[in-house]
């Protein structure tokens, strides 16, 4: 018994979740740098949800709320973002 529970929680880690750690405090208070964060991996992106994806030039990952989702476009000026 105990080792089926092994393979299903194997199972589900490499196949549905994964786990990562926040690099950075860009999403504090709700995550600070540290904390780990469970990722869905078969979940959809929506508007407002946290997102989690590889950092393109560095090791570990890039964690924020989705801002837009397919159609929707974003301008930026400055600091301030409008979708």
């Amino acid at each position: 018994m105990g080792a089926a529970i092994i393979v299903i929680a194997l199972l589900l880690k490499f196949i549905w979740f994964d786990m990562a750690s926040v690099g950075h405090n860009g999403m504090a208070p709700t995550l600070i740098r540290g904390e780990r964060v469970l990722i869905n991996r078969r979940g959809e992106p929506t508007l407002g949800s946290i997102a989690v994806c590889q950092h393109p030039t560095e090791d570990g990952w890039v964690v924020g709320r989705v801002a837009a989702t397919g159609g929707m476009t974003i301008d930026s000026y400055g600091s301030e973002l409008r979708v």
